[in-house]
């Protein structure tokens, strides 16, 4: 092989490594929309194995999920006006159980229950309820925001926002009824998500209406999970760490699935069975218990889970929106945060590594198996290294594990091929066939 040959074919297996680490690191965004796409992301298994073990496997230690799921009637789950009535109730029930918050992940938007319709007076209801439970104890309400996804429906009106110097990462918070009053503990997170659901959404910078774009500088405004911290653990170290993500990069963190997190249907709640059976939608194991003993100073997240409403791509799978808010929620008080590399640093030490491979392989010319497994050595050593400390103790994720072996094996093929090639098996010249008796007889006689 030329060397300009051998130079040119190393330099593009090198590069289409570290173009996988881009990849690998940037999956979520660049499958954006895209489920097909998004079914074939393998980041995703790898980022779930490499965060979900040891001390940093997570727990279900704050957060009980109360559900509207089918069993509750679809008269209800269709109705808005019916639905703030029916919620009244459960909120009204839950406050017996004495828990340490209560956090209404659903939207309650202007005109969803207009006055003149003869259940109206749903709204009231639950109003009276929400003042009436947070005299005692915190109530935390989503509220619904649009960004310029949704806006890309209305390409006239994001054209005339962006005009007025409105971003993709800001956000307009929606007219919503009101539920707080005087002397009551209610307050509002929005409800907003990162396209990348590993990254715990943290704070938004946000305009009050859409008339306020131009007119006024947007705020930092915290997000439903954030907001439901604070009011449960106010702790300064917890708020630091908020604060600190809140002003670089958002961290990541690993995920509890859907059976690992206590979780009720809320018409369970209104009219609870005896003996408990468990829901099939919630798969709750937690049937030994009263339900509502259960929610005794936890915080209890009040959500929907039905079909096509509220749905969101994870490394999980398709979940609902209050499943992701629960893991929001405690790896923020339990600050199971994970650091994302700085893409700058993520291609330095793809160089590093990179170049250990290429002088590996160096080092071991005309023993391409050699070379093969010291590589893969390497590899391993480093991994558990990065794995234990960098990962696990220091809380920094880096995917390198992947594209070092794309590299070492690209890097093999080279040297077994190039020594393949200097080195052919040497040709057996094909032995003369033995002369017959009778040939040679009838030789001997014409020499004589």
């Amino acid at each position: 092989m030329q060397p300009r040959t051998k130079i040119l074919l190393i330099a593009l297996g090198y590069v289409a490594t570290v173009l996988a680490f881009f990849f690998l690191d940037n999956f979520p965004e660049l499958a954006k929309g895209n489920r097909y796409l998004r079914g074939f992301n393998t980041a995703s298994l790898l980022y779930r194995k490499a965060v979900t073990s040891g001390f940093r496997k997570p727990r279900n230690n704050y957060v009980v999920l109360i559900l509207l799921d089918d069993k509750v009637s679809e008269d209800i789950k269709n109705n808005y006006c019916l639905q703030r009535r029916y919620l009244a109730s459960v909120i009204s029930k839950i406050r017996d159980t004495r828990p340490a918050i209560i956090a209404l992940d659903l939207l309650f938007g202007q005109g969803t229950c207009p006055e003149t319709t003869d259940v109206y007076h749903g709204t009231a209801q639950l109003q009276a309820a929400i003042a009436d439970v947070s005299k005692t104890i915190p109530v935390v309400i989503a509220q619904k925001t649009i960004d310029a996804s949704f806006l890309e429906q209305s390409p006239e009106k994001l054209a005339s926002l962006r005009a007025l110097g409105f971003k993709d990462t800001e956000v307009i918070v929606e007219p919503s009824d009101r539920f707080d009053s005087a002397d009551t503990k209610v307050s509002y997170g929005l409800y907003t998500f990162n396209e990348d659901s590993r990254k715990i959404p943290l704070s938004w910078s946000a305009y009050s209406s859409s008339a306020s774009v131009g007119n006024e500088k947007p705020s930092m405004l915290d997000t439903f999970s954030v907001a439901v911290a604070k009011a449960y653990l106010p702790d300064p170290r917890v708020l630091g760490e908020i604060r600190k993500f809140q002003a670089g990069r958002g961290p990541l963190t690993s995920f509890l699935t859907e059976p690992e997190i206590r979780c009720f249907s809320s018409a369970d709640i209104l009219n609870t069975p005896k003996p408990y059976k468990g829901s099939e939608k919630c798969r709750s194991t937690y049937t030994d218990t009263d339900i509502l003993a259960q929610l005794e100073h936890r915080i209890v997240v009040i959500g929907k889970d039905v079909p096509d409403i509220d749905r969101h791509d994870s490394i999980m799978g398709v979940v609902s929106g209050a499943v992701l808010q629960a893991n929001y929620i405690e790896s923020i008080l339990d600050s199971r945060f994970l650091r994302p590399v700085q893409g700058w640093l993520s291609l330095s030490v793809a160089l590093v590594w990179l170049g250990l491979i290429e002088l590996i392989f160096r080092m071991s010319v005309g023993h391409p198996h050699r070379a093969l497994g010291l590589a893969i050595l390497a590899t391993v050593i480093v991994w558990i290294v990065l794995y234990d400390f960098v990962l696990m103790q220091w809380g920094y994720y880096l995917v390198l594990w992947p594209p070092s072996i794309i590299a070492i094996l690209w890097r093999y093929v080279l040297v077994w091929s190039e020594s393949a090639t200097q080195h052919p098996h040497p040709q057996i010249a094909p032995l003369k066939p033995e002369a017959q008796p009778e040939q040679a007889t009838q030789k001997e006689e014409a020499v004589k």
